[in-house]
């Protein structure tokens, strides 16, 4: 047999002479449905000996929106007109056949082979005829796009078989190409044939693919068809953009299955175990693996699967222990990833080592735009590594490095590589570093040399008024910063006042956050009153959180609001007190007699001596008093005294400024303290009258002892 012939039930197929082609014993001709999900083909109504056959049902896909009813209806016609197409070409076929000798009968059926091939490759849907309608392609360039599927649609063609509904919509897939053909110019045609003759004299697969054009033409323009593209195309949805979306989602997916590729490969030669948050997210854009107890282990297959990602943006690999170590891997991976544009590596205690690898990498990536570095114990020694942040990495634009140590040393590092004015950074986060004074300063007056920064966070520093008196000489000079944050600087009044001299006179701060300083509200009238004189400020924005204010800030808050667009944050207003309030009376309160005298006079009225009252409260035997000793001792006594109380016994008692009560000072205690007592009830004798003060201790020192020993009884009761 020929290597190029098949066989298969009904259909024979051959190389060039082909064999006669028999219909199909069972075409279906009761309509019995099959899979939709896998149609079936195989030729319908085929007799011997036919130079023209019945067109096959053949499937055509067509995608459709909001036009179902039109579309159901032009099949439903087209399917009427196919069917009586079929049994006037079957009645002329079998006419003809007769007179057919055998050869002519072999290459009738060859032909017919060819043609029902042919409107196999065809079989396309709507989207394909707006392709090529798009594109002027030739039929040529379909079918040869499509002729890698010949021999399987030929080896199943025998056994496919079509339910009702897939009849329908192979006639109406045909009538859609007539259409398509039908709206090609003569021009195109001619020249499409042209090229079909070339490649025919080359080449003798392509001589058959031209033929077979040629029936596929002489079969269409005899068939009318149905106005199905009278449709507008708007009412068809393409998949044009489908296929490139489909596209762009495969080049993803094959990267992200290179980097997991990649980790997991070197995971493997570390002989470490993959981490599954990385995992799930290896791919995305943003990775975030915060706070996964990642050690340098963990970060260097990482970076390896991260140097050929394309697709990651942002990296949070934050609240992990790498050390220098794990910075040195991610350093490493910086220099050649092109994608990652914001960093985030706070506390992840990189130290001097880790920073300057850090730098160094920074130095040569053209992506990185932001850097959080916060809560990484940087101290004054690291500040040469930040200002080389600041001015070596040229496309940084934002820079975190708060709740650090920088001190003296590091403010006036970064301050002299803001006044270089040699980066572009435009937003510098610096709060909680202990910058204060001369630091300060430094930093203050650097902003006057500075044309990139935007926002200044020096939040929970200590500015203080000298601070305060160069910042205001800057924001003269200075027009590009836009926020400024001083929140919790120690600004009072005076460092207000340079402030405000420094802000009327500038033009481009917009955000202005001063709360939790004691600014009083006489500070916060003093800000508003500048605000609205200073007619050219740009302030929209003002944060007095912390600060306490009253009903004339408010009416300043409302008029202000009124002559320009500004928000301004502020606490609940204090409302000065403008009614008398009555106190009730607590007569059994101690606070408001000697807390010396309630001692020794509890101490006479219990009945005890000094020496008893010293060894009862020197429980460790230590002969002296401390004050945890008193404090104990009272508490047992059940007497109430406060802290503030306790302090004053022992300024009083402790004579010598040791922190400890002997015996000896409690005695002279007690002889002041009674000679004070007699000197008040002389005092009142001679008034003809009791001291009313000595009166009401008394009387309360007597229910304290009834309470204490009415508990104490109690309590030996139970005991028994």
């Amino acid at each position: 047999m020929d290597k190029n012939s098949t066989k298969k039930p009904g259909l024979t197929v051959g190389s060039k002479g082909a064999s006669k082609m028999k219909p199909d014993p069972n075409p279906n001709p009761s309509g019995i449905k099959t899979n939709k999900s896998t149609p079936n083909f195989a030729p319908s109504n085929v007799h011997d000996a036919s130079h023209q056959h019945a067109e096959p049902p053949r499937q055509f896909l067509v995608t459709h929106t909001s036009d179902n009813w039109k579309i159901r209806k032009a099949a439903k016609q087209a399917a009427l007109e196919a069917q009586k197409r079929q049994e006037e070409e079957m009645a002329k076929q079998k006419a003809a056949s007769e007179s057919r000798d055998t050869k002519s009968n072999g290459d009738d059926a060859a032909l017919t082979r060819e043609k029902i091939l042919s409107l196999k490759w065809r079989r396309q849907s709507a989207d394909d005829v707006m392709l090529a309608k798009r594109n002027k392609d030739s039929l040529q360039n379909i079918l040869s796009q499509r002729k890698k599927s010949l021999i399987p649609g030929l080896l199943g063609l025998e056994n496919r078989k079509m339910s009702v509904e897939s009849d329908e919509v192979a006639s109406q897939g045909l009538d859609i190409l007539e259409e398509d053909v039908k709206d090609k110019s003569e021009e195109e045609i001619s020249s499409r044939r042209e090229l079909e003759e070339d490649d025919a004299s080359s080449n003798s697969l392509s001589d058959n693919l031209g033929n077979e054009d040629d029936d596929i033409y002489s079969i269409i323009s005899d068939t009318p068809g149905p106005s199905f593209l009278e449709l507008n195309s708007d009412d068809f949805d393409t998949d044009l953009s489908d296929d490139e979306d489909a596209e762009t989602e495969k080049k993803h997916r094959r990267k992200r299955n290179k980097t997991l590729e990649n980790y997991k490969t070197a995971c493997a030669k570390l002989q470490l175990k993959p981490n599954q948050t990385f995992l799930r997210q290896c791919g995305r854009p943003t990775i975030d693996i915060r706070n996964r107890m990642l050690t340098h282990k963990d970060a260097k297959p990482i970076a390896i699967a991260l140097v050929d990602d394309t697709k990651i943006s942002f990296l949070d690999i934050s609240d992990n222990p790498l050390g220098p170590a794990g910075l040195k891997c991610i350093s490493e991976m910086l220099t050649a990833n092109e994608s990652i544009v914001e960093l985030n590596l706070s506390n992840t205690q990189p130290g001097r080592e880790g920073l300057a690898e850090l730098s160094q990498a920074l130095s040569k990536n053209k992506t990185i735009r932001r850097v959080y570095l916060d809560s990484n114990t940087t101290d004054q020694a690291d500040g040469d590594l930040i200002a080389e942040l600041i001015t070596e990495v040229p496309d940084l634009r934002e820079l975190y490095i708060s709740n650090n140590c920088l001190g003296f040393s590091g403010g006036k590092k970064i301050a002299g590589a803001l006044a270089s004015d040699k980066g572009r950074l435009s937003v510098l986060d610096l709060q909680y570093n202990h910058i204060r004074t001369d630091s300060a300063v430094q930093i203050a007056l650097a902003l006057a040399k500075n044309s990139t920064l935007r926002t200044l966070n020096l939040a929970w520093n200590g500015l203080g008024t000298e601070g305060c008196r160069a910042l205001a000489r800057s924001l003269e000079a200075n027009s590009s910063l836009t926020e400024l944050d001083l929140t919790c600087n120690r600004l009072g009044i005076k460092s207000l006042e340079f402030l405000l001299k420094g802000i009327i006179k500038n033009r481009g701060l917009t955000t202005l956050k001063i709360g939790n300083n004691p600014l009083t509200t006489q500070g916060v009238k003093a800000l508003l009153q500048t605000i609205v004189l200073a007619k050219d400020s740009e302030l929209t924005h003002i944060d007095l959180q912390g600060i306490p204010i009253d009903t004339e800030c408010l009416k300043l808050i409302e008029k202000l609001k009124e002559t320009r667009n500004i928000q301004i944050i502020y606490d609940p207003t204090i409302h000065i007190a403008t009614v008398d309030q009555t106190k009730e009376f607590d007569g059994t309160n101690l606070d408001r007699f000697d807390p010396v005298m309630v001692m020794f006079e509890y101490m006479k009225k219990d009945n005890l001596r000094v020496i008893d009252l010293f060894q009862f409260m020197d429980a460790k035997k230590r002969e002296k008093l401390s004050r945890n000793d008193i404090r104990s001792g009272f508490n047992i006594l059940m007497i109430p005294f406060t802290e503030h109380a306790i302090d004053v016994i022992m300024e009083k008692v402790d004579t010598n400024r040791d922190g400890y009560i002997t015996l000896e000072e409690m005695t002279k205690a007690y002889r002041e303290n009674d000679r004070t007592v007699k000197l008040r009830r002389i005092r009142a004798n001679k008034k003809k009258r009791k001291d009313q003060g000595l009166e009401d201790l008394w009387k309360i020192l007597k229910e304290l002892i009834a309470k204490r020993k009415a508990v104490n009884d109690k309590r030996a009761q139970a005991g028994q």
